[in-house]
C-alpha cells in the first residue's frame, strides 16, 4: 500500500517465524508456537559406503511467554511526544520500532487473509481508568491495574493497528498504489533495506479516539495471555498460545489469574489540547474583505487647549481620523474630506500650534520673557531646525509631523513608549557602548596634547626655521623617518656636503651655544657656530680635508726624487707607471724571472721571450686594477642641498596637528562612513545605539487599538488583507527617536541628538538573526532620520521600498490556527489561469520562483497574526479575464513532519479523498472510546471531484477500499494525514476601489 513516498505493509516476518502454520485461535497450539524442522546427516559406514539419514522434529520457538522486557532503544518514536500538553485529539497515539518485524516476531500464529495480530498492544488510558501496581515483588516488569476491561480495544481486531512503514515506493511503477504480488514486493523491500536498513520501521497504533483537554497514559503491553503472565511473574501454565491477554469477546472467559493486571514494557504521558487539528482550524478560516472602519478612529479636536483653536471645517464635525499601523487597502479614497482638513494651509489650528511649538526658540532671543513649557519640535535635531514654519505648503515631513494632529499624536505615542521603557532602553544603549568611553578619553587626552604641543612647536621649532642649523639639529633624531622627495632626510644627507655626522649627537653637544667646547673653538662674529652648516654646505668649510702622509713617511713619489737616472725615477714613482710606459718598454728575448737564490736576467733586445710576454700581461692587469681601484675609491663630489627647504620639511613633518591625529587614527578605529561624515581631525567618537526590538510591541502593549484601531471589528476565524500606513509608522518612530535623544542627553551618554536607535517597527527577528551586513540593513523599516530630505513627504521613507512609495500588503489571520500552530508556513504564491481547454478557478503557478515569503510579522493577542508581503493590492488582485494578470494566492500550509494517523473532526461533503474522512462517519458519538471495526460502516465510498486539484489524489485513493477485506495497510493508508495546504486568492479578501466607500 503506497502513499506519496511511503509504503505500508500489513505485517512482516523473518526467518523461522515464517514457518508457523497454526491459525490464530487454534487451541491445539499450547503456550509456544511449534514448527517442523528437518535435518539430514551424512556419514561413511565402516565399509566406506556413504549413508544419509533425515531427522524431523517439532521445534518450539520463543513466544510471548518468554518475553519479560524490550530494549528501550528499539523504540524510535512515540506520538504524541512524552509530556506534551497540546496533542491533537483527532489523531491516534502510536509508537514506532526500529526493527520492521518486531510486532509480529513472536506472534504464535500464521497470517490469514493479510491479517496478523501483533504480540504487543498499545493501550491509552485516562488517569481514572487505571492505577499503578505496587512496586517491588517478584514480577520482572512494573504493572498497572485496569479498573474496567471494557475500556480496552477489541482483542480480535488488533491486527488492524500494526503495520510496516517503508520510506520508499515498492510498487512496480509510480501508478501502482495497491499490489497483490507479495513475492515481488518482498524482493523490492529486501533490495531497499540492503541499500539502507533505516528506510523501514514498524508501528503500533492505538484505536482510541482521544477526548480534548484530557490527560492520557500510554502503555505498551503484551497481546497474549502467556506474555501477560510472564511479565507479572506468574506461572504461564498450559494455555493456548494465542489466548488474548483480555477477553476478545463476551464468550472468551477463560481462566486468567489477576485478569485486570497488565505488565508494562514501556509507558509515557501526554495531554490533548483543545478540539481541532490543523486541518480543522484552517477550514474554519473564511476569506472576507475587512470592515472599512478598521484602522482608523475619530478624535475630537474642537478644543485642543493651550490657546490653540480647533478644527472648524464644515463637514468634519470637529473630528479627524486617527490611524494606526495598518489600514484597509485603497483607503483613504480620493476626495476624502478628512485628508484635506487643513486646506487651505495653514489652518487656524496649525497657526496656533506652530506659534506654541516655536516658543522654545523665541525664548532664546527674547530677554525677560516669562517662560512657558512648550510642546517638542519632533525631528529638530535630525532636520537641523529649531522652528516649524507655516509659510508655503504643508509639504515636508517636519511640518506635517508637527502640525498635523493625526501624526503628532503618533509621534507622542512613540515618545510615551520610550518614557515608559527608558530604563531598559538606556541600559541596552550602555551595554552597546563597548570601548567608546576609552576611545573618548584617548581623544580628549590627544586634544589636550595637541593644544600644548602646538604652543611648543610654534615657540621652539617654527621659530627656528630661519636658522636651518638650529631647526635641523632639533629634529635630527627624526631624520630617518621624515620623507622628502621620495627619500628620508638622513639618506639625502649621505650624498651632501652636510653629512649625517654634522647632525650627530656629539656634534650637537659640541655646538651648544653655552657649551664649554663651543667656547674654545675659533668662532667669532663673522664665523658663528650657528652658521657652520651653511658654510659647510657652500664649500667654505671642508669637514674632511684630503689626507696627506704623516711627516717622515717615505712614499713612492718621494723615493722617485732620490733617483738620479730620470728613466729609473719614472719607474719608481706611482705616477709614471702607466699603460703608455708599459707599451714603450723594449723587447727582451732573454728575459727570465728570477728567485731569491737565482736572479733573473733582463735579456734586453730582440723579441720578448715567453716569460717576458707573460710578465708584461700580468703587469698590464696590475696597472688596470690600480686605475679602477683609484677610480672607485675616489668618493663622489658631495652635493650642495637646500638647507632652508630641508629645515622647513623637518619642522612641518612634526607639526602636532598632523602627527597627533595620525597617531589617534591608528589606535581608535572609526568606520570610514563616519569618518567621511565628520571629516578629519580629533573628533570625539559618538555612540549611536541600535535597539532592534520591534517597536510595534510596546505600542501594542499600550493598547491594541493604538496599533490597529477597531481591531475587534475583524471577525473571528477570518483571513483578510490590510496594508501598511507608512505615515503612521514614520511618525511613531520619529517621536520615539526624538524622546530617546533627549533621554540620552540627560544621562550624559556620549552621543549627539542625531542618532536613530529605533529603526525597526515590524518584527523581522526571524530573518535578521541569519542576516548580516547589507542584508541586515535592508530589513530596517526606515533610513536614519538625518538622511530624510527636509522637503520629502511624510510616509516616503520606507527603507525596504524600491517601488516608489507603495504601501505593502499585509495578510491578517484571526483565529486559533497560528496560535496553536505558530510554525505553519505562510507565503504568497503567484496564480495562473487554467490551461487552454480547462475550466475552473485560478490555480497555483507551477513556477517555483513565483513565491514570496513574509517580510515581517506582528501579533495582537490573543488570536490576530499580521504578515507583511512585498505586494500591493493591485498586484495581488490581478484581473478578471484570462488574458489579464492572474494575481496572487496567499497560502497557509501545514509544516511537513513525521507521519500522523487519524481522521477529521467534522464530515466533508462530498467526501472526495480519504483525507476527508471524519471520526463521526466511522465512530459516531462522543470521543474517548475505541474504533470498533465491527460497528463501523462495512464499506465507504468516495465521490468523484469536479476537477483539480483533488482529481489526482482521488484517482489514487479509489484503489484503496474501506470494506470487510481491508488489511492493516489499507487502514494505514486511509488514516494517514497528509499535510494540509489552503490557498486563498487576494480577490476574495479585497474590495476593488470602486466598491470602497468613504
Amino acid at each position: 500500500m503506497t502513499a506519496p513516498a511511503y509504503t505500508f505493509l500489513p505485517w512482516l516476518r523473518r526467518g523461522l517465524a515464517n514457518q508457523v502454520t497454526a491459525a490464530d485461535g487454534d487451541p491445539a497450539v499450547r503456550l509456544r508456537p511449534r514448527v517442523t524442522v528437518s535435518l539430514t546427516a551424512s556419514g561413511r559406514a565402516p565399509g566406506g559406503a556413504v549413508q544419509n539419514r533425515t531427522v524431523t522434529r517439532q521445534v518450539s520457538l520463543y513466544g510471548p511467554a518468554d518475553i519479560v522486557g524490550i530494549d528501550p532503544n528499539a523504540i524510535v518514536r512515540a506520538e504524541p511526544r512524552p509530556w506534551i500538553t497540546n496533542a491533537e485529539p483527532n489523531l491516534l497515539a502510536h509508537v514506532d520500532f526500529h526493527d520492521e518485524d518486531l510486532p509480529w516476531r513472536h506472534t504464535p500464529a500464521a497470517p490469514a487473509a493479510g491479517r496478523l495480530r501483533p504480540w504487543l498492544t498499545l493501550l491509552v488510558l485516562t488517569e481514572d481508568e487505571f492505577r499503578d501496581g505496587p512496586a517491588g515483588g517478584a514480577a520482572p516488569l512494573p504493572r498497572v491495574d485496569v479498573l474496567d476491561l471494557a475500556v480496552l480495544p477489541r482483542a480480535d481486531q488488533l491486527w488492524a493497528w500494526a503495520h510496516v512503514h517503508v520510506d520508499r515506493g515498492l510498487g512496480a511503477d509510480d501508478g501502482e498504489i495497491v499490489s497483490g504480488d507479495g513475492p515481488a514486493v518482498a524482493a523490492r523491500l529486501a533490495a531497499t533495506l540492503a541499500g539502507d536498513p533505516d528506510l523501514a520501521r514498524s508501528r503500533l497504533l492505538c484505536p482510541r479516539v482521544l477526548a480534548p483537554d484530557t490527560g492520557y497514559h500510554a502503555f505498551l503491553v503484551p497481546t497474549f495471555e502467556g506474555g501477560r503472565r510472564a511479565g507479572l511473574g506468574l506461572d504461564p501454565g498450559d494455555i493456548p498460545a494465542t489466548m488474548s491477554a483480555w477477553p476478545a469477546s463476551t464468550s472468551d472467559q477463560g481462566p486468567r489469574p489477576q485478569p485486570s493486571s497488565f505488565p508494562v514494557y514501556h509507558r509515557w504521558y501526554f495531554r490533548t489540547g483543545a478540539r481541532g487539528d490543523f486541518e480543522t482550524l484552517v477550514r474554519l478560516l473564511r476569506p472576507a474583505p475587512v470592515d472599512p472602519a478598521v484602522g482608523t478612529r475619530a478624535i475630537d479636536v474642537r478644543h485642543p487647549g493651550s490657546g490653540v483653536r480647533g478644527v472648524d471645517k464644515p463637514g468634519l464635525d470637529g473630528t479627524l481620523r486617527l490611524g494606526g499601523a495598518l489600514r484597509p487597502p485603497h483607503l483613504p479614497l480620493p476626495g476624502d474630506p478628512w485628508e484635506s482638513w487643513d486646506q487651505p494651509f495653514p489652518s487656524p489650528l496649525q497657526e496656533d500650534l506652530a506659534r506654541l511649538i516655536n516658543l522654545a526658540d523665541d525664548y532664546r532671543t527674547e530677554a525677560g520673557a516669562d517662560p512657558v513649557i512648550s510642546p517638542p519640535l519632533y525631528g529638530r535635531w535630525h532636520a537641523l531646525t529649531s522652528r516649524v514654519s507655516t509659510d508655503g505648503t504643508a509639504d515636508g515631513w517636519v511640518r506635517r509631523l508637527n502640525l498635523d494632529p493625526r501624526f503628532r499624536i503618533a509621534a507622542g505615542l512613540g515618545a510615551r513608549v520610550v518614557r515608559e521603557n527608558q530604563e531598559r532602553y538606556t541600559q541596552a544603549a550602555w551595554d552597546q557602548i563597548g570601548q567608546v568611553l576609552a576611545a573618548r578619553r584617548r581623544v580628549r587626552n590627544a586634544q589636550f596634547g595637541l593644544r600644548v604641543s602646538t604652543v611648543w612647536h610654534e615657540r621652539h621649532l617654527a621659530s627656528a626655521v630661519p636658522v636651518p642649523q638650529r631647526a635641523l639639529h632639533l629634529t635630527a633624531p627624526l631624520h630617518r623617518r621624515i620623507l622628502s622627495g621620495g627619500e628620508t632626510l638622513r639618506q639625502a644627507q649621505t650624498t651632501a656636503r652636510v653629512s649625517p655626522t654634522l647632525f650627530s649627537a656629539p656634534l650637537r653637544r659640541v655646538l651648544r651655544p653655552r657649551g664649554r667646547v663651543a667656547g674654545l673653538l675659533p668662532f667669532d662674529d663673522h664665523h658663528r657656530a650657528a652658521r657652520l652648516l651653511d658654510r659647510v654646505n657652500s664649500g667654505e668649510v671642508d669637514p674632511a680635508p684630503p689626507e696627506s702622509p704623516p711627516p717622515g713617511v717615505l712614499t713612492a713619489d718621494v723615493a722617485a726624487t732620490l733617483v738620479d737616472d730620470p728613466r729609473a725615477a719614472g719607474t719608481v714613482g706611482e705616477s709614471g707607471l702607466t699603460a703608455g710606459w708599459l707599451a714603450g718598454l723594449p723587447g727582451a728575448s732573454g728575459f727570465t724571472v728570477g728567485t731569491l737564490t737565482e736572479p733573473g736576467a733582463p735579456g734586453r733586445g730582440g723579441e720578448d721571450s715567453p716569460e717576458a710576454i707573460i710578465f708584461k700581461e700580468a703587469l698590464e692587469d696590475s696597472l688596470d686594477f690600480r686605475e679602477e681601484a683609484e677610480e672607485r675609491g675616489t668618493p663622489p663630489e658631495p652635493d650642495e642641498v637646500d638647507l632652508d627647504g630641508m629645515a622647513q620639511t623637518a619642522v612641518d613633518a612634526v607639526r602636532p596637528d598632523v602627527t597627533i591625529p595620525r597617531r589617534i587614527e591608528t589606535t581608535v578605529h572609526i568606520p570610514q562612513a563616519i569618518r567621511d561624515e565628520i571629516g578629519p581631525g580629533l573628533v570625539e567618537p559618538m555612540a549611536y545605539p541600535v535597539i532592534d526590538q520591534p517597536m510595534y510591541e510596546p505600542l501594542r502593549d499600550l493598547g491594541a487599538d493604538l496599533f490597529l484601531p477597531n481591531a475587534g471589528l475583524i471577525t473571528p476565524n477570518t483571513v483578510t488583507l490590510l496594508e501598511t500606513d507608512q505615515r503612521f509608522v514614520e511618525s511613531y518612530l520619529a517621536g520615539a527617536n526624538h524622546e530617546f535623544a533627549r533621554e540620552l542627553l540627560w544621562r550624559e551618554y556620549p552621543t549627539d541628538q542625531r542618532g536613530t536607535p529605533f529603526r525597526q517597527f515590524w518584527d523581522v527577528r526571524g530573518t535578521m538573526a541569519a542576516a548580516s551586513g547589507d542584508a541586515r540593513e535592508s530589513l530596517r523599516d526606515i533610513p536614519p532620520l538625518h538622511e530624510w530630505a527636509p522637503a520629502s513627504a511624510l510616509g516616503g521613507h520606507d527603507h525596504r521600498d524600491t517601488g516608489g512609495g507603495r504601501d505593502e500588503l499585509v495578510l491578517v489571520i484571526r483565529g486559533e490556527l497560528l496560535r496553536r500552530y505558530p510554525n505553519a508556513v505562510v507565503y504568497a504564491h503567484r496564480a495562473r489561469w487554467p490551461a487552454p481547454g480547462q475550466t475552473g478557478p485560478r490555480q497555483l503557478s507551477d513556477d517555483p520562483a513565483a513565491v514570496r515569503t513574509p517580510r515581517y510579522a506582528a501579533r495582537i493577542d490573543p488570536d490576530i497574526t499580521v504578515l507583511g508581503f512585498d505586494l500591493t493590492a493591485e498586484e495581488a488582485i490581478g484581473g478578471d479575464a484570462p488574458d489579464a494578470d492572474p494575481g496572487w494566492y496567499f497560502v497557509i500550509k501545514e509544516r511537513p513532519g513525521e507521519p500522523r494517523f487519524g481522521l477529521d473532526t467534522e464530515p466533508s461533503s462530498p467526501r472526495e479523498v480519504w483525507n476527508d474522512l471524519s471520526w463521526p462517519e466511522v465512530r459516531p458519538g462522543p470521543a474517548g472510546g475505541h474504533l470498533d471495526l465491527a460497528a463501523a460502516p462495512a464499506s465507504l465510498t468516495l465521490t468523484a471531484p469536479a476537477g483539480p486539484p483533488e482529481a489526482v489524489q482521488h484517482a489514487e485513493d479509489v484503489q484503496v477500499g474501506w470494506d470487510p477485506a481491508m488489511t492493516a495497510a489499507d487502514l494505514a493508508y486511509i488514516l494517514f494525514q497528509a499535510p494540509v495546504l489552503v490557498g486563498v486568492h487576494a480577490a476574495q479578501m479585497l474590495h476593488t476601489p470602486s466598491e470602497e466607500s468613504p
